[in-house]
């Protein structure tokens, strides 16, 4: 619930152009995007490896990079 009303929030304001959610409790990332001047956001599929793209900061990476030193109980 927390997560749907961020992303609405986040909606409204046309300078995010890229929502990126990392879950602390498994290996997972979900990628919310959107053009300049769109006003919805649209969800990237991810494989299990990634990569998830930032253009905005010129990168990319890996899920492997995302939870390196990070362990799961």
């Amino acid at each position: 619930r927390d997560e749907e009303e961020k992303l609405d929030e986040y909606e409204s304001v046309p300078s995010i152009l890229r929502y990126v959610i990392v879950e602390s409790e498994s290996r997972a990332v979900r990628v919310y995007w959107r053009e300049p001047g769109e006003r919805h956001w649209r969800p990237t599929a991810l494989d299990r490896q990634g990569p998830v793209d930032l253009p905005e900061f010129g990168i990319s990476l890996t899920l492997d990079e995302i939870y390196q030193g990070v362990s799961f109980n």
